[in-house]
């Protein structure tokens, strides 16, 4: 197989990533009937992989160019998102030996991730008032069925992942 630059794809790939969350959240609102909000990230899934073969400027500048657009087109205000993936990402980078040491690692560090990202983006949400929230409720009905999707995408996507990523490039 003939190998490609996947810099030159990358941005591409992640904001097609952006769509398919937004698919993936109001595909599982509709499974659910509105009792579960299902928040899907594979962004940031592709961020934790990305970070093994990404150069380290470009991917965050990548991850401020995406969370922007996260931003624009999912609340229309910039900077919750590009704040979020940027220091994401930048943890993945510093903390890539660790993480991408096998599948598991990656699964955990995965699951923490997402976890503390939505609960950041929550916080911030708070702290500028667009949103008021009931903590538990928000476990209850959000944070927790999210984790549990989030599981299931990581474990669908993570080897056709590894394979762009490692064979690209």
């Amino acid at each position: 197989m003939k190998q490609v630059n996947l810099k030159y794809y990358a941005p591409i790939i992640f904001f097609l990533s952006i769509l398919l969350d937004g698919q993936l959240f109001t595909v599982m609102e509709r499974i659910t009937k509105d009792h579960y909000f299902t928040v899907a990230n594979l962004t940031l899934l592709l961020f934790l992989v990305g970070a093994i073969k990404l150069p380290k400027n470009y991917i965050i500048f990548l991850a401020i160019i995406i969370g922007g657009l996260y931003d624009i087109y999912f609340t229309g205000i910039l900077g919750i998102n590009a704040f979020l993936y940027l220091f994401f990402t930048y943890w993945f980078v510093h903390f890539q030996k660790t993480i991408n040491k096998n599948t598991w690692t990656q699964l955990a560090s995965f699951i923490i991730a997402f976890t503390s990202f939505q609960i950041f983006l929550m916080l911030m949400q708070i702290i500028f008032g667009l949103a008021k929230v009931n903590f538990v409720l928000f476990i209850v009905s959000t944070l927790g069925p999210s984790i549990l999707f989030n599981i299931l995408l990581f474990l669908l996507f993570i080897w056709p992942l590894r394979f762009l990523f490692l064979r690209a490039c």
